[in-house]
């Protein structure tokens, strides 16, 4: 898959090259392209938009309270190895 993003994004080919790719004046890939000198959708941040921030902190969320649901008491990664208390848990403490 990366070798596969790697030539899409810089137009070569890893050896063995397809037949008649550098005779038609196809590059090969040397792994020393620079990325910082490629513009592609695949690689613009300028657009990040806040509906992806808030997917991002849904999911974070998520995760956590999953990962506190499964907690085993005696192997915890709270003090004396223990669990959060669920009930007593608080939003901003997530």
């Amino acid at each position: 898959m990366v070798s596969q993003f790697w030539e899409y994004t810089f137009r070569c080919k890893f050896a063995p090259p397809p037949a008649g790719w550098v005779a038609s004046g196809g590059a090969l890939c040397t792994g020393q392209e620079d990325l910082a000198s490629v513009e592609t959708e695949f690689l613009d941040v300028s657009n990040l938009r806040p509906e992806y921030n808030i997917y991002k902190a849904v999911y974070s969320l998520a995760y956590a309270l999953d990962d506190m649901l499964r907690c085993v008491p005696g192997r915890g990664p709270f003090s004396g190895h223990s669990c959060a208390a669920l009930q007593t848990l608080e939003p901003w403490q997530v």
